[in-house]
């Protein structure tokens, strides 16, 4: 569904506006693909925990708080850099012709924590046979995110795209807290 905006922005705007849009998803994204291989680490530790007794869910606890506090280690500084320091790292990494694409970046500062946290709120599910959850969860985030991005890119183009996006993936995130506490 995330692709679903540039489709949109193609639609309401012009080629330029959507790979400025892009190009800002793309940079954002290095944080999220950074912290993949802590997710897929720590997620392969949490499934080989036997979480039937106190001591394996006391066990799976430490690992679930030590791999949120690592995810938020690797995504603070990519947020704090696409907030602060945008424009910069985009001179660094395009020609002049994309640099409009900076005034997305702070928009986009909360994209690889909730992303990252999407994916190991989703592996802590399914390592607990609750993956029927992780499949409610998507299709409400990408329901909310197309929704959302509809009503919001006509009047505000590629930043109403970043707000869909983010909003529906935060409301997934905001589910999988939920449910897992349940």
């Amino acid at each position: 569904f995330r692709l679903f905006g540039h489709y949109l922005l193609l639609a309401y705007t012009n080629f330029a506006t959507m790979a400025l849009y892009a190009l800002a998803v793309n940079v954002a994204m290095v944080g999220y693909v950074a912290g993949v291989p802590l997710v897929d680490k720590f997620s392969a530790d949490l499934n080989s925990v036997d979480q039937s007794n106190a001591a394996g869910a006391a066990h799976a606890a430490r690992i679930v708080s030590c791999c949120a506090r690592y995810l938020f280690a690797v995504a603070m500084p990519v947020a704090l850099a696409l907030l602060f320091s945008g424009d910069a790292v985009l001179h660094v990494l395009s020609g002049e012709a994309f640099w409009a694409a900076g005034a997305f970046l702070p928009w986009l500062a909360p994209m690889p924590f909730l992303l990252l946290m999407n994916l190991f709120l989703s592996r802590i599910l399914v390592s607990v046979n609750r993956s029927n959850h992780v499949a409610v969860g998507s299709l409400v985030s990408a329901v909310a995110a197309v929704l959302l991005s509809l009503a919001l890119i006509p009047n505000h183009g590629a930043f109403g795209a970043i707000w869909g996006m983010e909003v529906g993936i935060a409301l997934a995130v905001i589910y999988f807290v939920i449910v897992s506490r349940v």
